[in-house]
């Protein structure tokens, strides 16, 4: 028999009844619920970062666009 196997199977039941028995006192269940609230609280925050730098970016493209004839000095441009 692999000892070290049984060993990591018996610390992995262990800290199962641990954590379920965690999750089932009050304090427990508080202190996950805390912490689902502040991870959705910062996705919600990274979201709208997102965006707005998504918007910013969306501005400076359409900024250089509109002024794209300007802005190279490498290619000759054509008067006719």
């Amino acid at each position: 028999m692999d000892w070290k196997r049984a060993g990591l199977y018996a610390g992995i039941f262990a800290l199962g009844g641990a954590a379920y028995a965690a999750a089932s006192s009050g304090l427990g269940r508080w202190a996950a619920v805390s912490v689902v609230r502040k991870g959705i609280k910062l996705k919600e925050c990274v979201a709208y970062s997102v965006g707005s730098a998504k918007e910013g970016f969306e501005d400076i493209v359409a900024e250089a666009k509109a002024g794209e004839g300007a802005a190279c000095c490498c290619i000759p441009e054509e008067n006719e």
